[in-house]
């Protein structure tokens, strides 16, 4: 019975902890809108993915993550919120070429930020 009970709590603690994060959920929506973006590169596509990318960002900036890496991760955090204001404005003015530039800004920032927070 006490094996049991065990293997009952390691089984639980285990499915507990393969629950991904609401961080872990909102990046990986920002990263699937970023790359549908980037692999169809149209104000169309960047019209229909900017809703996700964004709702994910407010999402994702309002996460804790370790202590030591907060500030950074703030500073993070509104960088990409910066670059996106850019790509919005071209978005909504019609500029495909500016809005281009603005998605790779945006990908060179969250390049940029992964590698300094140690992120996959």
């Amino acid at each position: 019975m006490r094996k049991l009970l065990v293997c009952l709590v390691f089984i639980s603690l285990v499915a507990g902890c393969s629950q991904p994060s609401e961080l872990h959920k909102s990046m990986e929506t920002m990263g699937d809108a970023f790359k549908a973006m980037r692999k169809e590169p149209s104000l169309e596509m960047f019209s229909k993915e900017l809703p996700a990318f964004t709702e994910a960002l407010s999402i994702a900036k309002a996460q804790a993550v370790k202590p030591e890496h907060q500030e950074r991760f703030d500073e993070g955090m509104k960088e990409i919120e910066t670059v996106l204001t850019s790509f919005q404005i071209a978005v909504s003015t019609g500029d495909l070429e500016q809005a281009t530039d603005a998605l790779k800004k945006l990908g060179d920032t969250r390049k940029k930020f992964h590698e300094e927070l140690g992120v996959k």
